[in-house]
């Protein structure tokens, strides 16, 4: 067996930076007194994680007196937030135990240059991969060879607009809290030091953004400062790319807000619920307090409309929900409901009021998917849904939370809802209190409808009712 001599085995990867997803592709060159050797048999080997230690630690909730003993054991020292909440989740008993699995398989080399190359495609998992290459063979003089050679790399996560969220607060005028909650499509968080990530964070021309912080569970917080007249447009980069386009803040004061509950099917757990008044869900969201919302419950549903009108299309934020925060996200889905003749251009959609046909797009409504949200304040549009206009928008919860970590029942179960508004009317209907039809009943057979007619808050022409207090209709 040839062990020393000048027979050489070198490795390399074929690009420096590796993201989940990603394929790795491992070249073996293998040469003897400097010249290739093709005919060897050459294998890669690696062991691939089951899991990332940063997706285990940013889901991992540590006991306050183990993270503050952690603070204390680091004073002094240049210590991240981050750094504390590992030494915390040590010195609270919590072990990442890594599972592996390993792979083998053979290196090729089709051109007969002494060059092999073998693929990995399988890297979901974020984490350290190490490769192996084993080379054995006979030399043209006969003489055995074996060789070994590692390779180690890092797979990191690239966040993906179509799984990364932006929750935009407004919590006083000209001022929001913005979340950040970069993914990638594995469900794989981001879990850096934002302080000494370059490229990674807001953007928002014209608006003075404060520092980034991160909340040690894969989502990041910063202040954002700017003219109520002129809201910036808020998006998120990575590496100094654009991952979310940037948003419109919409301007609180122009938007027209739901005054109408149509039904309300309420989830579980009903008994555990302290939010289940429906009417919380209405009126403006610019002055109204932190705790008026509506909790939907486990799969609920909140259907509302602004009485009397049609909610028309203009662009991707013709509609927004606007979210509670929670301890945890809740998602929902959002959906608009169209008649026959809201589709027909012929302007008489207003016609006949909410609730005709049943809950499942039978009859003459029928209800279109918006689309869904993980749990944050979000905009819809209606022209992707290719809708001209809607008589009313129906929010289910779909994260059917109902009980904390601890198993004890939620006083805010599943997903609530602080307001919704529309940024504007469909043509004809602008100023026309038209037909109320059947309010309260959208076909499902849980009539609980509501007016609140002075939660319509709108400029100009857009008007809305001027009475007092909560009036309420049943079917």
């Amino acid at each position: 067996m040839l062990v020393d001599s000048t027979l050489r085995l070198g490795v390399s990867q074929d690009r420096p930076t590796y993201f989940a997803g990603d394929p790795i592709t491992v070249t073996a060159s293998l040469t003897g007194d400097g010249l290739p050797l093709p005919g060897a048999s050459v294998t890669l080997s690696t062991t691939l994680p089951d899991g990332s230690v940063a997706n285990f630690l940013a889901a991992l909730v540590v006991p306050a007196e183990a993270m503050e003993r952690a603070r204390r054991q680091l004073a002094g020292q240049d210590a991240s937030p981050l750094l504390v909440k590992q030494l915390g989740a040590r010195l609270a008993g919590f072990v990442f135990d890594i599972g592996q699995q390993t792979v083998s398989i053979p290196m090729t080399d089709p051109n007969g240059t002494g060059t092999y190359r073998a693929t990995i495609t399988d890297t979901s998992v974020p984490e350290q991969y190490t490769f192996y290459v084993r080379a054995d063979g006979v030399t043209d003089d006969g003489v055995p060879f074996h060789r070994e050679a590692k390779l180690q790399t890092f797979v990191l996560v690239r966040p993906e607009a179509a799984f990364s969220n932006l929750d935009i607060r407004q919590v006083d005028v000209g001022h929001a809290q913005v979340t950040i909650i970069p993914r990638d499509r594995f469900g794989n968080v981001l879990l850096i030091d934002p302080t000494t990530a370059g490229g990674f964070g807001l953007t928002a021309p014209g608006a003075t953004l404060g520092p980034l912080t991160s909340n040690l569970d894969g989502s990041y917080g910063t202040a954002v400062t700017f003219d109520p007249n002129h809201p910036p447009a808020i998006g998120l980069q990575f590496n100094g790319t654009p991952v979310i386009a940037p948003v419109p803040v919409p301007v609180l004061s122009k938007l027209i807000y739901v005054n109408q509950v149509v039904t309300f099917a309420q989830g579980q757990i009903i008994s555990a619920n302290r939010h289940a008044d429906p009417l919380a869900a209405l009126g403006s969201v610019a002055a109204k307090p932190a705790d008026t919302f509506v909790s939907l419950g486990a799969r609920g549903q909140l259907t509302v409309a602004v009485k009397g009108r049609r909610l028309g299309a203009g662009g991707p934020d013709d509609v927004t929900v606007f979210i509670a925060p929670d301890a945890d996200l809740r998602s929902y889905r959002v959906e608009a409901l169209v008649r026959d003749d809201d589709d027909d251009g012929n302007g008489n959609g207003h016609d006949r009021g909410v609730g005709h046909g049943d809950d499942h797009g039978h009859g003459l409504d029928r209800w279109v998917l918006l689309g869904t949200s993980v749990g944050v304040t979000q905009s819809f549009g209606l022209a992707a849904a290719h809708l001209r206009c809607t008589v009313a928008i129906r929010i289910t919860d779909t994260s059917g939370r109902t009980r904390d970590a601890n198993a004890v029942p939620l006083a805010t179960p599943g997903v609530s809802v602080r307001g919704v508004g529309v940024r504007q009317l469909c043509a004809g209907d602008d100023g026309d209190d038209g037909d109320d039809g059947d309010d309260g009943d959208d076909g499902d057979g849980n009539g609980h409808g509501h007016d609140d007619d002075h939660g319509h808050g709108g400029d100009g022409g857009h008007g809305g009712g001027h009475g007092g207090g909560h009036g309420g209709t049943s079917a």
